[in-house]
């Protein structure tokens, strides 16, 4: 690890950290579950050599960021043969898990949950992109973000990260980056020079729909829910989402009109929770916020600040 990287990270000794068991595995290595001094803890490991760019640029990000929705930075353990990144342990594990407990009926979380956790979400981004110099987050997707056992979210995984005015952490964006589905047309476009905080704020969308509807954003075609009025021509293929972004396609809406999402929230609604004209109000505030955040063009695309005041709003009308 260079010296620069040292200096802004906290070196914590080999012999203070116990690891339980393997829980995971991230971008460049294993994540285990683990102590240190007496603190549940999450460890990550550097498998290989070549991830040891990334490896480092994360842990000189994650040691300057103070957010409670943000997973907190410990510290970093070096051995002759093996780097370790300490980080917070978030119990309840990422999204992407509790989406699909969601959608097989084991965990229910209702639209208040949900929003709930993207103003956690929205906070988070919203403080990255208030620094100065700016942090993109560049992979935000349901796997990178935490939940507590009380919903609460924490951000994670910052090997993609992109500083704005800082040249000594700029990158290139590629096709590769992040997971296929999150990328928005700008990022698909595979230059580093188009890039803004906005491609975050493209992300946030599609998680938006993925946590509303409980569904894989593109690979849906057997989902009655999303295809319940049109029934779906053909099933989407992972390398066929490239060139829809890019055409300006995203991901299906099931409904269109009032008519229909009345219609559809009497089939697919599961909320007691409020009255069925706040529950049809608020989600259709709610897509039309998701809409926005994955406009075509990124300059469209509201800032997180802005999007966390819609969000309370929506919550507020859901407080009964």
């Amino acid at each position: 690890m260079n010296q620069n990287t040292v200096k802004s990270s906290v070196v914590i000794p080999v012999q203070d950290i116990e690891i339980t068991k393997r829980i995971g595995e991230g971008g460049y290595g294993n994540v285990y579950k683990g102590l240190w001094v007496n603190t549940e803890v999450a460890i990550k490991s550097l498998k290989t050599a070549e991830g040891s760019f990334e490896f480092e640029k994360e842990a000189a990000i994650l040691s300057r960021l103070r957010h409670p929705n943000i997973v907190s930075f410990y510290g970093v353990c070096i051995t002759e043969t093996s780097k370790y990144m300490i980080t917070e342990f978030v119990k309840k594990g990422s999204l992407d898990k509790i989406i699909y407990k969601c959608k097989q009926n084991i965990e229910f979380l209702s639209l208040k949950e949900k929003i709930n956790i993207l103003i956690g979400v929205s906070n988070g981004m919203n403080y990255l992109h208030s620094l100065q110099p700016s942090v993109i987050h560049r992979d935000l997707k349901p796997a990178n973000i935490l939940l507590d056992e009380s919903n609460n979210c924490k951000v994670c995984d910052f090997g993609l990260v992109k500083i704005i005015g800082n040249n000594q952490l700029q990158t290139s964006m590629t096709v590769n980056v992040g997971t296929l589905f999150y990328i928005g047309n700008e990022g698909l476009q595979g230059s580093s020079t188009k890039i803004t905080h906005k491609v975050d704020v493209y992300s946030f969308g599609i998680v938006m729909y993925e946590l509303y509807f409980l569904e894989n954003p593109y690979l849906n075609a057997a989902s009655s829910k999303i295809h319940h009025f049109r029934k779906a021509t053909c099933e989407d293929q992972p390398y066929t989402v490239p060139m829809k972004v890019l055409n300006n396609e995203r991901p299906i809406i099931p409904f269109r009109n009032d008519e229909e999402l009345h219609e559809w929230m009497n089939v697919y609604g599961q909320e007691t929770s409020a009255p069925f004209s706040v529950l049809k109000s608020v989600t259709e505030d709610y897509t039309k916020l998701m809409q926005q955040c994955w406009d075509m063009d990124p300059s469209n695309r509201p800032e997180f600040s802005d999007i966390s005041k819609q969000l309370i709003q929506l919550r507020d009308k859901l407080s009964f």
